[in-house]
């Protein structure tokens, strides 16, 4: 069976001739039609019109960003590699209003404001991420390597209506490249940069038989020492990473209205783990080396040492019918195994206090059918969902040395959800459309626990085991009905207008520590949104502009009350408005410009009861929300060459954020100053594109900032973004 894609030029869109970036600042890459003297002359007046950038992000089919009334950027594998974004962390530095950082390496998104730091087990994520349509439940399992990723498309606002699994702040959608039934390609990749980083990588595509049958082979090796230097000799240096990954696929084209689809991954991931220990502040005595070193971010003191380990395998079975001329049915069947344990020195200082033991065993299973075709105009999808999930954290131990004791809390958490959802589209006129969509979500949660104290041996290591103290099962069941309505405008056949408001839903959960005991509330999110997309100046100028505002209700606020005790709540009400702009801009065949900026104005409304450092509160009404940047973007220049027999390609980009807070104090210690960060590339591709080098850059000026802070080590802390990376790479395509 022909992808539903392919009927609609989607691969033929993203050949070698594709934009490498769409709206975050890409390169164009021509295979064929090399650029002349006369076309690379920056004074001329002939247009080259930007490349029709191509989606799937409304689950109906392909189709053009230009004409998708959903806000989207969209990042292609060219870009990923050029850039050397190997991960969702480094996504988080390119795509303004997009913020990625993590506790330990449990990650914390954030998307227009909208996001949460609640990692432990019996909560979720407010920024939903699908890998090939399914959906990763866990933070712990959301911040692996990239492997042989087609694009990854950002969609911004609430989406219960076209996916399966809830998502309250947007989605992020990680897209393979499928097998290729026509011909063979392959691919390697090798580097080498500072750190000592190491990277291998490749992947062959191709049909296997008679047309019929296809397959793919991906695999990735990346390894880097620590970047951090530890200065205490009984700890070791963190920040390290050594992992491996793998994915196979098998396309079979039954017949001509009927394919499958078998996808099987495996990553395995080691090293020194990295949390909150770069000391924004002094630190108390007695821990003289923490204190001399407080605002260094390239250093720590840590008399423990740091590890890591992740295992993290799944497989999914894709269905898709095409029942008739206008109708297809899809159905997605997938089971994920996430394995995570880290080992922690959480006081951040030389002195042995804090130990931490994070373990975290979990396995999902989904399915998701959905039909979707054209009846008498109507445009429809009807889905229908099913989740369930366990986590057992088991094994979790908070060793206060100290004091000579651990307490091992052992939480264990099932999930079931059900949803049906449908989202119709019908056209007034020829220019006119109105959109509807409805989802009805049935979430059901049990959290057990039990937390045990236990007298420490010398080392630090469990010794005596002195209670259990068992918790009696709790459960919650929300069930929720939110719906959406839209109207487009295709004003012109260059400018395509939307409005959009819908209602997103977050799922309550519980609160992982026993002095925190307890469930929180779903929060919920009103999202209101207009849009314009103007592909201008034949096309070589492309301006994207939206306006939204968000109406907060019962939002999730996590607070760190002492060190392995958090506590969430449920802030009363807050608002959100911003704007956003996106820019592309094709000089010439030679030089490309493009350009994004993000304004948010974010606050709690009613928030009478915010928990602060040491369990106090305070009324933090009208104070910033977390990880809300007032201002952020960033600019591109892109630029190619013939050079000799090839093509010389060169990248620059300059991304800022203005001040972030980190707490609903707001202080100006759990906080992050604005700062920008310049990333750059450059490389060359022999004629007939077998043979490339490159040379990348990431924050190159080596700008010091932090992404995110704590209060449990000795004084508070913060998580500091990577420094600043180079290196060389090689490719041999086929």
């Amino acid at each position: 069976m022909v992808p539903r894609e392919s009927k609609k030029g989607f691969y033929n869109s993203l050949s070698w001739h594709a934009l490498l970036i769409s709206l975050s600042g890409g390169l164009l890459l021509p295979s064929d039609n090399q650029a002349s003297a006369e076309d690379l002359s920056v004074g001329n007046d002939k247009k080259y019109p930007l490349e029709e950038i191509i989606v799937t992000a409304a689950r109906t089919g392909a189709s053009n960003l230009q004409e998708t009334a959903i806000a989207i950027t969209a990042l292609t594998s060219d870009l990923l590699k050029q850039a050397a974004i190997s991960n969702l962390r480094d996504v988080g530095a390119i795509v303004p209003g997009l913020q990625v950082t993590s506790n330990t390496d449990f990650a914390q998104i954030y998307l227009r404001g909208v996001g949460s730091n609640n990692i432990f087990a019996g909560t979720e994520a407010s920024v939903g991420l699908h890998q090939d349509g399914v959906y990763i439940a866990r933070p712990s399992a959301m911040l692996g390597e990239f492997l042989d990723v087609e694009r990854i498309e950002v969609l911004r606002g609430p989406q219960g209506t076209l996916y399966g699994r809830n998502s309250a702040g947007g989605t992020l959608n990680i897209i393979s490249r499928r097998p290729n039934t026509e011909e063979v390609t392959a691919e390697a990749r090798a580097g080498y940069g500072n750190y000592n980083l190491f990277t291998a990588a490749g992947y062959i595509n191709g049909p296997i038989s008679n047309g019929k049958l296809a397959g793919a082979l991906s695999v990735l090796y990346l390894k880097h020492d620590g970047y951090r230097k530890n200065l205490v000799k009984s700890g070791n240096d963190i920040d390290s990473k050594d992992s491996f990954s793998v994915r196979g696929q098998i396309l079979w084209d039954v017949s001509s209205n009927l394919s499958v689809l078998f996808r099987a991954d495996f990553a395995h991931e080691r090293g020194a783990t990295y949390g909150y220990h770069t000391f924004v502040e002094p630190v108390p005595a007695p821990a003289l080396i923490a204190n001399a070193n407080a605002g260094y971010f390239d250093r720590v003191t840590l008399n423990f040492p740091h590890r890591r380990e992740r295992d993290n395998f799944g497989g999914s079975l894709q269905l898709e019918w095409q029942i008739s001329d206008d109708w297809f049915l899809t159905s997605l069947a997938a089971y994920r195994d996430n394995y995570y344990l880290a080992q922690v020195d959480s006081d951040a200082t030389e002195l042995d206090l804090l130990r931490v033991f994070l373990v975290e065993n979990q396995n999902q299973f989904s399915e998701e059918i959905t039909v979707s075709g054209g009846f008498r105009g109507f445009d429809l999808l009807f889905g229908a969902y099913y989740f369930t999930e366990e986590i057992d954290a088991d094994g979790t131990q908070l060793g206060l040395v100290s004091l000579g004791i651990a307490r091992t809390p052992g939480p264990l958490v099932k999930t079931e959800a059900i949803a049906v959802f449908a989202n119709i589209q019908y056209p007034f006129s020829e220019r006119l459309s109105g959109e509807f969509g409805i989802r009805y979500s049935h979430d059901k949660k049990e959290f057990d626990k039990v937390d045990g104290l236990s007298i420490l041996n010398r080392d630090g290591t469990i010794g005596v085991q002195v209670t259990n103290l068992t918790f009696p099962r709790q459960s919650r069941i929300d069930s929720v009905v939110t719906p959406k309505f839209g109207l487009n405008y295709k004003y012109s056949e260059d400018i395509f207008l939307y409005a959009v408001a819908t209602r997103g839903f977050k799922g309550g959960g519980f609160n992982f520590t026993a002095a925190a005991m307890g469930s929180f509330k779903p929060e919920f999110i009103w999202a209101y949104e207009i849009g314009v997309k103007a592909s201008l100046l034949d096309n070589t100028f492309i301006l994207n502009t939206s306006a939204f505002s968000y109406d907060y209700r019962n939002l999730q606020v996590q607070a760190f009350i002492m060190p392995g005790t958090v506590d969430i709540t449920n802030a009363a009400s807050a608002s959100i408005h911003g704007i956003e702009i996106e820019t592309r801009y094709a000089v010439n065949q030679a030089f490309e410009l493009s350009g994004q900026v993000s304004y948010l104005s974010a606050s709690y409304d009613d928030y009478p009861g915010a928990t602060v450092s040491g369990g106090g509160e305070i009324n933090a009404s009208g104070n910033w929300l977390n990880s809300a940047p007032k201002w952020s973007g960033n600019v591109g220049l892109n630029y190619q060459k013939e050079v000799g027999t090839g093509l010389l390609y060169s990248r620059l980009s300059v991304s800022w954020t203005s001040r972030i807070f980190f707490t609903a104090d707001n202080n100006f210690v759990d906080a992050q100053a604005s700062y920008a960060l310049v990333d750059m590339s450059i490389s060359y591709r022999w004629a007939e594109a077998k043979y490339e080098i490159g040379l990348w850059g990431r924050n190159i000026l080596d700008k010091q900032y932090v992404t995110s802070t704590a209060s449990f080590p000795a004084a508070r802390a913060g998580r500091a973004g990577d420094p600043a990376t180079i290196g060389l790479q090689f490719a041999i395509h086929y």
